[in-house]
């Protein structure tokens, strides 16, 4: 059962990354609707886009890497519920957050996701998506 995951979560701020991720996973993988944990947990998730986490950590690599890997699985969930909106918004999160970090397996995992669900995209996301691929085409040096 879920809830007393849930609840080792609240104590443990710390580990809400990594646990949202694994719920996702496995809703992702078994079609679980997990709206109600994301309500739950929906202020930490929000600061996820904030400086509110340490940059200057050890961990930021592997912590960025879990930002990453988190907003691609999201995306995959809200589209699996038909809240377009919502899973291109975190898939877009998720590809500038992975071309800034030159994550360039998850770059090709959401333009491949992206173009499956380009039409349900809005002309906000449409451009959105645009700057990002520009980003990704420029060169380095």
């Amino acid at each position: 059962m879920i809830f007393p995951y849930l609840g080792y979560l609240e104590k443990n701020p710390e580990e809400i990354l990594t646990g949202l991720l694994n719920i996702l996973e496995a809703a992702n993988q078994y079609g679980y609707n997990i709206d109600h944990v994301l309500k739950k947990f929906e202020h930490p998730i929000n600061l996820f886009n904030t400086d509110f986490h340490n940059k200057d950590n050890y961990n930021y690599q592997m912590i960025d890497r879990g930002y990453r890997v988190f907003y691609y699985e999201m995306a995959k969930y809200q589209i699996n519920q038909c809240n377009y909106s919502l899973g291109i918004d975190a898939l877009l999160m998720c590809l500038d957050l992975s071309s800034s970090s030159k994550d360039d397996l998850m770059c090709v995992k959401c333009l491949d996701l992206y173009g499956e669900y380009r039409s349900e995209a809005n002309e906000t996301q449409m451009k959105k998506y645009k700057n990002v691929v520009e980003k990704l085409s420029l060169p380095t040096f």
